[in-house]
């Protein structure tokens, strides 16, 4: 449980600090904007009260005698003061203080504006500064200073300073405000944000408890999947997926281990059963050949079922390889038929439908011949006495229909979806008589579809039997030089249906 913590862990940290640096980075533009929003907004007032001081100034100025009354321009300075709360200069263009605001008890009167800053005036019409000036004031200020002018000529400059004070306080009473604001919305969207990854990260701790069951070996967990469709959602869906998929391999492996040693367990049993009746000699002699000749049979069981299995794993390995080909299905056909003569004539089974024409398909060789092979031997070994095997081919537009059927007991109709599963027999105690696995129709449909094609079966009780394989079609414009002819074909199965006839002839006469 402690990577899901840890994650949370992690999902807030990042939610928080990153809510911490844009509520900095907000309060460092409201203040940058704030403080220009004052400067300009106080400029503009001292150049509102710098046009006055200029009113006043040329009002109470005489040309030839200097100021007619300096006592009146220092109460109009003062009244200034008092109104606007700023301090009011005047010096003359050698930037000596001659008038000032603060009247009798000024100190500005003996000293002079530096040189720099008038021909900043001079240059710019215009001198505006933030910050402390010791010609002007004591302590931090706005100073805006312009020159007055005359009948064109500049008489002197006009300073109006104003202390940051209320810059101070405005900027005092705007952090406060921001502040209590953000505290406020921090603490809000903390608590949404804990919430809100608890409840992002709570299905990732339930699929991580599942996942830990899972590795335990509990098959069956699943996790909610949660109503909202993202990938959270999509993750735990395809978690229970694979769950289940998990499950199902599970299931068939230990339904294929079991299976699997009980088909080899019985034959095994049977060959030490009575290999140890011989050597005791429970088994007479003269009847030891008989006992051998089952012991051999079980043997070839167990190999044919050895094979089967080695099939089977390659099979879900994927590990057989295919080579699709262009090929007439009745050339294999044919040949196992063939390998099958003395079988089907033992049983003296009628062989019907063999229409022998082009029939080129899309396959894998070898593959086919194991898919018509286990079709053929199980028609053969469930086929009743003098009954009759019958193997069709129908073209389609795109596909070919193999067709291949039988009679005898047929098959429950509750069964029929069955016939494909491992291991599944119809009757399980007719296994030692017909030597089969319950693997060969497994066997069967895994290829057909590995080739891209399907399989189907019908059936009817004591009737026909049919296996239905689908290929798609393959071009049958010339013959490969290892395929025989449509004619060779033909004869190969005359040949084959008189040898059958000849070996039902001579079982009759026995």
């Amino acid at each position: 449980m402690r990577e899901p913590k840890s994650l949370f862990r992690k999902y807030f940290s990042i939610y928080a600090v990153t809510m911490l640096i844009c509520i900095f980075m907000l309060g460092v533009v409201l203040l940058f904007f704030a403080t220009q929003y004052f400067r300009d907004d106080n400029r503009r007032q001292l150049m509102n009260v710098a046009s006055k001081g200029i009113e006043v100034t040329v009002s109470n100025y005489d040309r030839n005698k200097g100021f007619l009354t300096r006592n009146e321009l220092e109460k109009e300075f003062e009244l200034i003061h008092r109104t606007t709360g700023v301090s009011v200069l005047f010096c003359d263009i050698d930037g000596r203080i001659e008038v000032c605001s603060e009247g009798g008890m000024c100190s500005h009167l003996s000293l002079s504006i530096p040189s720099v800053i008038r021909e900043t005036i001079l240059n710019q019409g215009e001198f505006f500064s933030v910050g402390y000036m010791e010609v002007f004031t004591t302590e931090s200020s706005y100073t805006y200073g312009c020159p007055v002018v005359m009948d064109g000529t500049i008489r002197g400059y006009l300073f109006i300073s104003k202390s940051l004070e209320e810059l101070f306080d405005f900027l005092y009473q705007i952090i406060m405000m921001f502040l209590f604001s953000s505290a406020s919305a921090f603490g809000l969207s903390f608590i949404i944000v804990f919430y809100a990854t608890r409840m992002l990260t709570k299905p990732l701790n339930e699929i991580s408890e599942a996942a830990r069951k899972f590795g335990a070996g509990d098959f069956s967990v699943r996790v909610k999947v949660p109503v909202a469709g993202d990938e959270i959602g999509m993750l735990a869906e395809v978690f229970n997926n694979m769950a289940y998929s998990v499950s199902e391999l599970e299931n068939v492996r230990r339904n294929f281990v079991e299976a699997a040693s009980h088909e080899l367990r019985t034959p095994m049993t049977t060959i030490a059963g009575y290999i140890d009746a011989i050597l005791d000699g429970t088994i007479p002699q003269k009847e030891q050949s008989h006992y051998l000749y089952i012991i051999s049979e079980e043997v070839k069981r167990l190999a044919r079922l050895t094979s089967s299995l080695l099939i089977v794993a390659r099979l879900e390995a994927e590990q057989q390889e295919m080579n699709i080909t262009n090929h007439n299905a009745w050339d294999t056909v044919l040949d196992i038929m063939w390998n099958m003569e003395q079988r089907i004539a033992e049983k003296r089974i009628e062989i019907k439908e063999l229409d022998v024409d082009a029939r080129f398909i899309q396959c894998d060789q070898d593959m086919l011949h194991q898919v018509i092979y286990n079709l053929l031997d199980n028609a053969v070994k469930y086929t009743n006495e003098g009954g009759m095997i019958s193997v069709e081919m129908f073209k389609k537009a795109d596909t070919t229909e193999i067709v291949i059927g039988n009679t005898g007991s047929g098959i429950p109709k509750d069964q029929l979806e069955k016939v494909f599963d491992r291991f599944y027999k119809l009757d399980s105690s007719r296994s030692l008589d017909t030597g089969g696995s319950g693997l060969g129709l497994y066997i069967t449909k895994t290829l057909v579809e590995k080739m891209d094609g399907s399989i189907t079966v019908q059936s009817e009780p004591d009737g026909l039997t049919k296996f239905t394989v689908i290929f798609k079609n393959g071009t049958s414009q010339s013959y490969q030089t290892q395929e025989r002819t449509v004619e060779e074909l033909n004869q190969q199965k005359v040949s084959l249906m008189r040898r059958i006839s000849r070996g039902i002839r001579k079982g009759s006469r026995r």
